[in-house]
């Protein structure tokens, strides 16, 4: 049947990445991942720029919101 999912078929949601320099939308920690693996995870501030990565392609996505 179209447009409905299959039983056991998972409907993963993706969490959007950031990269060093943009401005951090919710105050939190983030994991910093490289390659797509995680390498390292930050506390960011909501309005603060992502720090500089290590390497190129360096992304953030949030782990854990914060107040």
């Amino acid at each position: 049947m179209l447009g409905q999912a299959k039983k056991g078929s998972h409907m993963t949601t993706r969490k959007p990445s950031f990269r060093p320099g943009q401005s951090v939308p919710q105050s939190g920690i983030y994991g910093q991942f490289q390659g797509g693996r995680l390498t390292n995870e930050v506390t960011s501030v909501q309005g603060e720029p992502f720090p500089p990565g290590q390497r190129p392609g360096t992304t953030y996505q949030i782990i854990r919101p914060t107040r």
